[in-house]
């Protein structure tokens, strides 16, 4: 069997290059959705066919594993950040505000979200606007959901056969009632 991956070799130069100069003895090199795996393997999944969704900032790695080897990887490229440029672009404010909006704010899934709460920010033009928790969880939950949904089908096209578990990892993951988006997505067994 072989794994071939394609990556700039000045970036695994510089990283190895760096910890070399400090010493570091480097044993191997590990793929994200790899990596997610095994931190997140037990005695029940080490030995079956999963998937692992890595939601990045800038980019979703669908990974399918079986029985601990990497067998598919493919990337998506949705992650966090176009979450923060849709809450910019509908607020017309700027995406450090909408960053802190997605992370404290808002709810990955709007059903437990308030009409009644609200955030005041400044848009591009320097007005103040009051942002309503229910109307950025509903911007959140959308693209939240378009991200599993091409995650799910991308699933499907790199294996066809039944998978036992799904590993999801990734910073977009913490936010408020993101597993009430997985319960709506998938009926699997989510870690």
């Amino acid at each position: 069997k072989t794994l071939i991956s394609i990556v700039p070799k000045k970036t695994v130069y510089g990283i190895l290059s760096v910890l070399e100069s400090l010493n570091i003895t480097v044993a191997d090199l590990s793929f994200n959705t790899l990596a997610d795996f095994y931190e997140f393997r037990n005695s029940e999944n080490k030995n079956l066919l999963g998937a692992v969704i890595n939601i990045g900032s800038e980019k979703t790695e669908v990974a399918i594993i079986n029985k601990g080897i990497l067998t598919s990887v493919d990337t998506l490229f949705y992650g966090g950040k176009n979450i923060d440029r849709d809450i910019s672009y509908i607020y017309n404010i700027n995406r450090s505000d909408a960053k802190r909006l997605k992370e404290r704010f808002a709810l990955a899934h709007k059903a437990n979200a308030s009409t009644s709460e609200t955030e005041e920010v400044i848009t591009k033009e320097g007005e103040r606007i009051k942002v309503n928790q229910y109307e950025i969880s509903e911007i959140v939950y959308s693209r939240i959901k378009e991200i599993l949904d091409f995650s799910k089908k991308q699933i499907n096209i790199l294996t066809k056969r039944e998978i036992s578990y799904i590993i999801i990892t990734g910073g977009t993951t913490e936010i408020n009632d993101f597993q009430k988006v997985l319960d709506e997505v998938f009926n699997k067994n989510i870690v």
